[in-house]
Formats: C-alpha cells, sequence, structure tokens
C-alpha cells in the first residue's frame, strides 16, 4: 500500500492505472494471511472436537467406575 500512496503523491488520485498495480501486490499478503487464518479455524475446530471426545470418554469411564 505504500506504493500506491508514493503514485498518488507524486502523480495525484486521478491515475487508477498507476494506484492499481500497488493495490494488486497489497492482495497478495492478505489472501496469504487470509489462508493462514481459515487453516487453523480448522485446526482449531479438529482439536476442541478432540479434546471434547477425550474428555466425555473419560467422564464416561470414571462415572462407571463409582
Amino acid at each position: 500500500m505504500i506504493s500506491v500512496f508514493d503514485v498518488m503523491a507524486t502523480q495525484g488520485s486521478s491515475q487508477p492505472r498507476l494506484m492499481a498495480s500497488g493495490i494488486s501486490l497489497a492482495t497478495l499478503p492478505t489472501m496469504a494471511g487470509m489462508v493462514a487464518a481459515l487453516a487453523g479455524m480448522f485446526v482449531h475446530a479438529r482439536l476442541s472436537k478432540a479434546c471434547q471426545m477425550r474428555e466425555f470418554k473419560l467422564e464416561k469411564l470414571l462415572r462407571s467406575q463409582q
């Protein structure tokens, strides 16, 4: 995004083609961050479900021993 502001400072804000290249460069890290965040959400959901299942099994085992 810094390059977009450089273009705006030097060429003015009426040059959308010049700003587009800077914006396209800024979208790549944004999309990479979104992919990483989604992957993290899926891993979290999977681990959370596994912990809940183990907790349920342990609780069931403890209740059966009483």
